[in-house]
């Protein structure tokens, strides 16, 4: 159900926010030596990725019988890319989207700001959104397959937390500014 899977996002969202806001302007730009991303690269992906798959679930809950046909929701392929999110396992993102969502972009604190406010953002979609597309899929993930609005926004859940794993490794990592 969209209702739960939004509580659990804005679970993620505002427990991934409160880690990066105790950073200080030193520790969000530190980059590893291993020259993984930096806390705010971190931050622009999360937000470019919530943007991007809120986006697309809009437009496609707008469109009606235009709606492009995105497949079968498959809600054991969806568990399955969620139990890798929440894992410690760590893959490349999918070269089909890398280009959407690759952190560059405006300073630290805009990106902080609209990373937070999509929580209204979902809200407000939740709140207009049409029972008879429950069952829809709007969003083709391109490792979830076909997703309903609940299966996106449990996916951005998910992959939040993925991402607050990844800011706990970087202030554990070997330099990181005390």
């Amino acid at each position: 159900m969209l209702s739960d899977a939004l509580d659990t996002l804005d679970r993620d969202r505002a427990a991934f926010l409160s880690a990066y806001d105790a950073l200080t302007p030193a520790q969000r730009s530190f980059r590893p030596a291993d020259g993984g991303w930096t806390a705010v690269e971190i931050a622009q992906h999360l937000a470019l990725t919530d943007a991007s798959t809120l986006a697309i679930v809009r437009k496609q809950a707008a469109a009606g019988d235009a709606r492009r046909d995105v497949g079968t929701p498959d809600d054991d392929r969806l568990a399955g890319v969620e139990a890798f999110l929440r894992s410690e396992a760590r893959i490349p993102m999918p070269a089909s989207v890398e280009a959407v969502i690759r952190p560059d972009g405006p300073p630290d604190e805009d990106w902080r700001g609209r990373f937070a406010a999509f929580a209204d953002d979902w809200s407000a979609f939740a709140d207009a959104f049409p029972a008879e597309l429950e069952t829809v899929a709007l969003l083709d993930h391109p490792r979830a397959g076909a997703l309903r609005a609940d299966g996106a926004a449990r996916f951005v859940a998910a992959h939040i937390e993925h991402h607050a794993r990844q800011l706990a490794r970087l202030c554990a990592s070997e330099g990181f500014p005390a």
